[in-house]
């Protein structure tokens, strides 16, 4: 060899064991899954349940459900307000048999919550401490229901989901748009000899709106979109600025399908999220569909196992990729447990998380926080929770410092490390080439 010696060459295999080390541990940290920082339950003597949670502009969260703990036969909304660590700052109950399904908050740093009461779709508007200002029914002798609500850019409030008062008689999809006072400017319904129903909705970039939702596999079969156990398609309407309809799409096989959440693209298109009993393992697996912005499928990912899942919602998670969350009883120590899922932009799973004790837990709502991390809301059961308690979990970001093992928690990926071949190859091909020249 010439210019090289044997101490050089040792120094050369130090050097590139080290930049491939540390080039390993940044990505590995970099790609850390997330673990539970913290979880809270809150209840009494009767049932109670969280149904939807946001993160507030303070730091903490708002979280709407139902409660039967003030030991009325009925269940009443709750609205229960923490601060970033899950302590309780304040809890309002309405009487009056009213069940929440939504909840955001206003511009004026108050919260408008979606339900329903006496087969009613009901809104109701507080203040930043929970003290009601003004609530307001909707429907006619039929059966209504409010999935969603939350305020426009104007000040007007969105809200809707099925009705059977208006329409055809069959159950349909229902928009409702209202000036800043709740009162109703306009509705729209969608769905004719197929009962319907809109269970999510976001204003698109246009102005316009984006039904997700079901629709009755059958014509002219009219039952309780909510309740009924008939097959149904996933469903999503397009409308303009005034609610009229542009467009719809149903998605399915031979089985249900249901869409609960929708997220629109850069590119206009859509990436809805439901569960799917058509597709993949069966027994209600999460189910993800990217469609262009006329509606039309571009690709579907089921993810789960063979027992059942519930609640696939699906948010954007700040890489481009999207995090869906839901329970699970695939995976887990429990009967049912909280499910966390990252996806690519392409729907490829990067790894799936499981939080789960010895009890069952439910989610319904997720929210993404300014902290990196996840929040997700629900109820808890199984003894000492023979009667529910509502249950809020704090999940830790993808950061560096994020933990996969803290005992609470259960994870999953079948994926390598990023760029770990490609390192490993350049360090054999290295490794190789100098043992070759110390064999000369």
């Amino acid at each position: 060899m010439i210019g090289i010696n044997r101490n050089s060459i040792i120094q050369i295999v130090k050097i590139y064991i080290t930049a491939v080390l540390g080039l390993l541990i940044l990505t590995g940290q970099a790609h850390a899954i997330p673990s539970e920082q913290w979880n809270k339950t809150f209840g009494g003597a009767g049932r109670d349940v969280f149904k939807s949670v946001v993160q507030t502009e303070d730091g903490g969260f708002i979280l709407a459900g139902s409660t039967a703990s003030n030991l009325n036969s009925l269940s009443d909304l709750s609205l229960t307000k923490v601060d970033a660590n899950g302590n309780l700052e304040w809890n309002k109950t309405f009487l009056g048999h009213i069940v929440a399904y939504s909840v955001r908050e206003t511009k004026d740093g108050g919260y408008v919550i979606a339900g329903e009461t006496d087969l009613d779709a009901r809104m109701i508007k507080t203040d930043e401490s929970g003290n009601e200002q003004w609530n307001k029914t909707f429907g006619g002798k039929g059966v209504e229901r409010a999935f969603f609500a939350w305020q426009s850019q104007d000040g007007s409030y969105i809200l809707g989901g099925p009705t059977t008062s208006y329409g055809t008689g069959h159950a349909v999809a229902w928009l409702i748009k209202t000036d800043a006072g709740g009162n109703e400017t306009w509705n729209k319904t969608f769905g004719g000899t197929q009962d319907g129903a809109a269970i999510f909705a976001l204003q698109t970039s246009d102005g316009g709106y984006v039904l997700a939702g079901s629709i009755s596999s059958f014509n002219d079969e009219k039952t309780d979109m909510v309740r009924s156990s008939r097959p149904t398609d996933a469903w999503l309407i397009r409308t303009d600025a005034n609610g009229n309809e542009l467009w719809n799409r149903s998605f399915g096989g031979k089985e249900s399908e249901s869409f609960s959440t929708v997220v629109q693209e850069s590119d206009g298109g859509f990436l809805i999220s439901g569960t799917t009993n058509s597709f993949g393992a069966g027994s209600q697996d999460c189910w993800v569909v990217r469609t262009d912005p006329d509606g039309n499928e571009q690709w579907n990912r089921t993810f789960g196992g063979k027992d059942s899942k519930y609640a696939c919602i699906i948010k954007k998670a700040s890489d481009g990729g999207y995090i869906l969350a839901g329970s699970t009883g695939s995976y887990g120590a429990g009967e049912l447990d909280a499910w966390l899922l990252k996806i690519d932009a392409s729907g490829n799973e990067q790894w799936n998380r499981t939080f789960s004790g010895k009890y069952a837990e439910s989610v319904y709502s997720f929210d993404t926080t300014t902290d990196g991390g996840y929040i997700l809301a629900g109820a808890v059961y199984g003894d000492p929770f023979p009667n529910d308690d509502a249950l809020l979990i704090k999940v830790t970001g993808e950061s560096i410092n994020g933990s996969a093992s803290d005992g609470k928690s259960t994870a999953s990926s079948g994926k390598s490390v990023p760029g770990f071949e490609i390192y490993l190859t350049v360090f054999s091909l290295v490794i190789l080439s100098i043992s070759q020249k110390l064999r000369r």
